[in-house]
């Protein structure tokens, strides 16, 4: 909550810039974390998946053990489920 009160008129229009302060910023980076984890949890039960063994760790799907990265996870899930189940 902001209360703002103007020293001088404001024409109609005009720009009012606010600094926010710190405890505002950690509040928005708190909250965008809580929302990656979240994402995370959803993740890994809809599109579970495993390490490869061996020199270089690779994630691999649990179904088809095909490699997947972050940006291809959840869409090659929907697509594994479709053609395995």
């Amino acid at each position: 909550m902001l209360r703002l009160v103007a020293i001088s008129n404001i024409a109609p229009g005009a720009e009012i810039l606010v600094a926010y302060g710190s405890g505002y910023v950690r509040r928005i980076n708190s909250a965008v974390l809580k929302k990656r984890v979240a994402a995370d949890c959803v993740a890994d039960h809809i599109a579970p998946v495993v390490m490869s063994h061996g020199a270089v760790q690779r994630v691999l799907c649990a179904k088809c053990r095909k490699v997947l990265n972050k940006s291809n996870r959840l869409t090659h899930a929907r697509c594994c489920k479709r053609r395995l189940t």
